[in-house]
């Protein structure tokens, strides 16, 4: 089964952002290892100070809207990495 949880592995700060994701800016992305073993490429939500982010930090991955194409396009949807406040939750 899988546990949607795993520890932050790096990251980065995204300042300057791919077209279409401006408004997002500042973000972070990273690399999660899951508590399975596979390691994701991801962004990091849920973060209020970059001196938050730390190898180990326990994450969970969380369903978010990723974004959207033109007006007539579907909304797209998908996983993120949110740091989990209490580990044992």
């Amino acid at each position: 089964m899988y546990s949607g949880k795993g520890k932050l592995v790096e990251w980065t700060r995204v300042d300057e952002a791919a077209k279409g994701f401006e408004i997002q800016v500042p973000y972070y992305f990273g690399i999660v290892e899951l508590d399975e073993g596979p390691r994701v490429s991801t962004q990091i939500v849920s973060v209020d100070n970059e001196d938050d982010l730390v190898p180990g930090l326990p994450v969970r991955m969380v369903f978010r809207k990723l974004g959207e194409g033109h007006s007539e396009a579907i909304i797209n949807y998908g996983f993120k990495a949110e740091p989990i406040v209490d580990p044992h939750s």
